[in-house]
């Protein structure tokens, strides 16, 4: 049985997000602009969220903002060979538009 995250009241919804890894966080952020907003309301300070655009992949990690070291691989996005059939999607990644399948 599903839940309908955004039907549950205001201070339960934070407190679930607070139980989640930041890699989780992360990847909820993602789904909505709803769920972006909520999870931007925890004020949580995980560091600094770097994103890497490669040629293949796009990688964000979060690292520790006084010894710029990796604290966590938060997400990974690879590339894959376009199809003129399939239909593409943009997205908003870290602030940049995106377009995938």
């Amino acid at each position: 049985m599903s839940i309908q995250f955004l039907k549950l009241p205001w201070l339960t919804q934070l407190e679930v997000l607070k139980q989640l890894k930041i890699e989780e966080v992360f990847v909820i952020s993602l789904c909505s602009e709803k769920l972006k907003r909520k999870v931007q309301s925890l004020n949580l300070k995980p560091g600094i969220v770097k994103y890497y655009f490669m040629e293949n992949a796009i990688v964000a990690v979060v690292k520790d903002s006084e010894h710029d070291e990796v604290i966590h691989n938060v997400a990974m996005v690879t590339r894959v060979q376009e199809d003129p059939d399939d239909s593409f999607i943009t997205i908003k990644l870290g602030g940049k538009k995106v377009t995938c399948k």
